[in-house]
């Protein structure tokens, strides 16, 4: 940005908005490309010598357009042991820009044996050998930013510039990630682990100190002094990741290690049948099998084939008119179900026997009247009935020739 003393206000706009006061005598400018002081740009300069009469002389000075400062990116740093992290080396020039040289800097470790740093290909590259703490820098030689003038002789010669960053090294958590919530199913759910064990690095037997640090109302741990907790759900997650647990080896903290609690939690449609199929039975005149798909809390399916249990939680009532003896048959009478392909739950609901009054009747219009209906809940985990987290209520409405869910409420907790 130009700069020139003047003794009056009047002045003229650059095309770049710059201003130059028609009444300067002395001044100076500096040129540089938009995209920063190190970019290369052509620049045409015509120079004249003005008010010659008055002889106007100044001092002639050499402008170090240079650097302020260097800074290491990140600073704290903290890297995982055994893990890599990226520093960058960046110069803050005097006219306000930030140039990186990471690949230009010599970087060095003051203790290698905590943390080493790459000073050849992937530059800055810091490699976690050990937990604790060290200090990584990066010298590089730059010109600074300052003002010479003719008198003092100066030449814009490079100084070093050596920044650091103090950074930590820390434990590590490793294992599995999700936990699972069957509503205090006391001996779990088979391939649905409600208990998970984590293992701390470096091992230890005598010096960690384990600790939730977010989600102690959906699971407990069990820890000592050593590399290894046990971690188990009494609860179920509200968002993905929200359970966080650490351990810290003499002194230092792991980065929280996240861990998602999921449970059973509706029935969404079934995305192979996603209407009730309905045929023919030869002992029950007609039979409507409807399908779903168990998902969990976060409306996934659930990943492995798994027990259900159905259940009346309403009482019988006759529907037609003159009164029916339809059977209401004994939940789970076909004995334990259980889902397919992972998450896929069929219902098969028949008819009567033709015998019974009134008299099913196989339509594929699917139009007749009412029979009876009741009310019905389903659980998942168990084959006990009416055990295990309840997904859906709804109400079995059976017609003299078809069936269908009415009034279905899902999720049901």
């Amino acid at each position: 940005m130009p700069s020139f003393k003047s003794g009056r206000s009047t002045s003229r706009r650059s095309i770049g908005g710059n201003v130059l006061p028609l009444t300067a005598t002395t001044g100076s400018a500096s040129v540089a490309s938009a995209l920063g002081d190190t970019r290369e740009l052509t620049v045409a300069l015509n120079t004249s010598t003005f008010n010659v009469k008055t002889a106007t002389c100044a001092d002639v000075c050499n402008t170090c357009n240079g650097y302020n400062s260097t800074y290491i990116f990140d600073n704290p740093f903290a890297v995982a042991l055994s893990g890599t992290h990226q520093l960058d080396l960046y110069g803050h020039s005097g006219s306000g820009y930030n140039d990186k040289y990471t690949n230009s800097g010599s970087w060095s470790s003051a203790n290698t044996a905590i943390v080493t740093v790459n000073n050849s290909g992937q530059y800055g590259l810091v490699t976690g050998q050990s937990v604790g703490g060290s200090t990584v820098s990066s010298c590089i030689s730059l010109v600074p930013s300052n003002q010479l003038c003719w008198n003092v002789y100066g030449t814009c010669d490079p100084e070093p510039f050596c920044p650091g960053s103090p950074g930590t090294v820390k434990p590590t958590i490793s294992g599995p990630t999700t936990l699972w919530w069957f509503n205090g199913l006391s001996l779990g759910v088979s391939g649905y682990s409600n208990q998970i064990g984590l293992t701390a690095s470096p091992s230890d037997s005598n010096n960690y100190a384990w600790s939730i640090t977010s989600g102690s109302d959906k699971v407990s741990l069990s820890s000592s002094t050593t590399n290894l907790a046990t971690v188990t759900s009494i609860g179920h997650s509200n968002s993905l990741n929200d359970v966080s647990i650490t351990a810290t080896y003499k002194g230092v903290a792991s980065a929280p290690f996240a861990i998602t609690v999921r449970e059973p939690y509706a029935l969404a449609t079934d995305p192979l049948h996603a209407s009730p199929v309905y045929h023919s039975n030869t002992g029950y005149v007609w039979e409507n099998d409807i399908y779903h798909t168990v998902v969990d809390n976060f409306l996934t399916a659930l990943p492995v084939n798994v027990n259900v249990n159905e259940n009346w939680n309403a009482p019988l009532v006759s529907d037609y008119p003159g009164g029916t003896n339809w059977r209401q048959p004994t939940p789970n009478s076909l004995g334990c179900a259980a889902t397919v392909n992972n998450a896929e739950l069929e219902d098969e609901i028949a008819g009567e026997a033709p015998s019974q009054t009134p008299t099913p009747v196989y339509n594929a219009n699917q139009n007749g009247a009412a029979v009876q209906h009741w009310g019905q809940e389903w659980r998942i985990g168990t084959c006990v009935t009416g055990a295990g987290p309840r997904v859906e209520t709804d109400t079995l409405q059976k017609y003299v020739d078809h069936a269908s869910y009415n009034g279905v409420v899902t999720p049901a907790p």
